[in-house]
């Protein structure tokens, strides 16, 4: 799903369109954790992120809202409180796309990272996904996790802790039973979300349930030639009319390629049909 634009990144598609016409993005989605992780679970609270490193139960916990279990799969008898317990001093494996010198990486290392640590006292290690050497999908991280779960590192031993994913790759790792859950919809900060909303109960035509969190929202941005277009049109009625008049004067991105110019062919089908 769509990324960046929560960093002020903004995806300029074409040449010839609209600068102030902008499309409702997807929200992107960080992966659920791989089977071979079970014992590691994310949380996004204000963004911050706890890893748990332990399925055992803490019995003297009492019986409130923050200890009463929250039935994640594997840790079905762990309250809140007790995660974020033993979330402390543990290691967090996070693969993602964060370049060197992009806000993505200044966001990560220079404020969640240490915002982790001293909140939690978790170490955050980010890990660059690489796009390529890898048949099952784009992403290597998939080949990896896959790779290990075949080796029988189902419970520990796992390298990946979360990824932030897209459609495609999630796609391949849910069809190969990689991922670990439900346990989106399970943790406290749920609430804050509608999980039946469109924009985030699926990807790549597949229902979440539960394998993916929504991480942030994308929007999707047109730019055009201020001298050549000055009235540029404000709605997919008003668009559909400038194509027609104007043939071969719009581009975008290929959608097999890019994520921007598949977030535009969705988009503008979703809303003139």
């Amino acid at each position: 799903m769509n990324t960046d634009s929560n960093f002020d990144e903004e995806s300029r598609i074409g040449e010839n369109v609209p600068l102030d016409r902008r499309m409702r993005g997807k929200s992107s989605l960080l992966a659920s954790l791989s089977v071979y992780m079970v014992p590691v679970i994310l949380v996004v609270v204000v963004i911050n992120m706890l890893s748990l490193l332990t399925q055992s139960s803490d019995s003297s916990t009492q019986n409130t809202p923050a200890t009463l279990s929250i039935g994640l799969p594997g840790m079905e008898a762990l309250g809140w409180d007790t995660v974020v317990k033993k979330a402390a001093s543990s290691q967090l494996n996070f693969y993602l796309w964060h370049p060197n010198g992009t806000k993505p990486q200044t966001y990560f290392d220079e404020y969640l990272s240490p915002k982790l640590k001293d909140t939690f006292g978790i170490k955050l290690n980010t890990l660059t996904a690489v796009y390529k050497d890898c048949d099952k999908a784009a992403m290597k991280v998939v080949c990896d996790v896959a790779t290990e779960v075949a080796a029988g590192k189902t419970t520990s031993g796992g390298a990946v802790d979360l990824i932030w994913i897209n459609g495609e790759n999630f796609a391949a790792m849910k069809k190969l039973g990689l991922l670990y859950g439900p346990w989106a919809t399970l943790l406290p900060n749920a609430a804050n979300f509608d999980f039946t909303n469109d924009a985030i109960n699926s990807d790549k035509n597949l229902p979440i349930e539960g394998l993916e969190f929504p991480f942030q929202i994308a929007q999707a941005v047109f730019i055009h030639n201020k001298d050549k277009v000055p009235s540029p049109p404000k709605t997919i009625v008003d668009f559909v009319t400038w194509l027609e008049k104007n043939p071969g004067k719009f581009a975008y991105a290929d959608p097999t390629k890019d994520f921007t110019g598949a977030t535009f062919v969705r988009e503008f089908f979703l809303r003139i049909c």
